[in-house]
């Protein structure tokens, strides 16, 4: 009786892909050429469809490209084509500071999933008081949402360090709002997310002081210190201005007093200093 057995190669595909990367380098067997800056970047069309939903829409449609063996990328600067094609040919990619921009709108446009979701894990590992602000503003500037997610985990979870940053005061009252109001920051008091609000309004006063009284509603004033509440909020000019805000705090105050009178606000993830 005749016997079958299903075998296979370890490197066969490793050396297929070596091959193919010598191939691209000579622009021997190469069907197309991708410009970007002036710069010629030969390449096979099939090995570009498989790796960039881009090229594959671009190469099975009947747009011009289709048929062109030379492409011009114009919104691709040279470095990035350079480490965008290198990546497709070799599966590296050597991260620099400078290039990063560069890179992640290449591969965002051109569709490189592979290429996004490696540079999305490696700045998530990467991410410091320093540049979280920074990396999640290019998560939403290439909509990647995973990175975006990272660094509000991280901006909560590091609230301290990160809410005193001039980048903190840019972001916009929606995204202020989100964050006064999480109940996962962590930090060493409540006063820290007092101090950022009143930061923040303070930054921008006069487009920013209609948004106060709603962003104030979200401090958990409760867990205030009750000198901290008399000496600074109630002599805060932003909180008497504000007939709501000045009742938020003498509720807060007089918590302290009697606090059975009053139903306790929910506290943060962050723990609270022993009062």
């Amino acid at each position: 009786m005749a016997c079958s057995k299903l075998l296979s190669s370890d490197g066969h595909f490793d050396a297929i892909m070596d091959m193919l990367s010598k191939q691209q380098d000579s622009g021997r067997y190469c069907d197309v050429t991708l410009v970007a800056e002036g710069h010629n970047f030969p390449a096979h069309r099939a090995i570009l469809a498989a790796s960039s939903k881009y090229f594959d829409t671009m190469f099975n449609s009947q747009m011009k490209e289709e048929f062109e063996k030379v492409i011009e990328i114009k919104e691709v600067t040279k470095l990035a084509m350079e480490k965008v094609i290198t990546f497709i040919y070799t599966n590296k990619f050597f991260f620099s500071d400078e290039s990063i921009n560069e890179v992640l709108y290449a591969a965002s446009l051109m569709q490189v999933q592979d290429l996004l979701a490696l540079v999305i894990q490696y700045l998530s590992d990467e991410i410091s008081p320093m540049n979280c602000l920074h990396y999640r503003q290019l998560g939403k500037l290439y909509s990647l949402n995973d990175l975006v997610l990272e660094c509000d985990r991280y901006i909560c979870d590091n609230f301290d360090q990160v809410s005193t940053q001039q980048k903190f005061f840019k972001i916009d009252e929606v995204e202020m709002e989100k964050f006064v109001s999480s109940g996962e920051l962590v930090m060493k008091s409540e006063e820290v997310v007092y101090e950022c609000l009143v930061g923040w309004v303070k930054h921008d006063l006069q487009t920013r002081k209609q948004y106060f009284p709603t962003l104030f509603k979200h401090l958990r004033l409760q867990y205030m210190d009750a000198d901290y509440l008399y000496q600074k909020i109630r002599k805060e000019e932003l909180v008497r201005e504000f007939l709501d805000c000045r009742d938020l705090v003498d509720d807060a105050f007089y918590f302290h007093i009697k606090p059975h009178l009053f139903e306790k606000q929910k506290p943060r993830k962050g723990h609270y200093p022993c009062k």
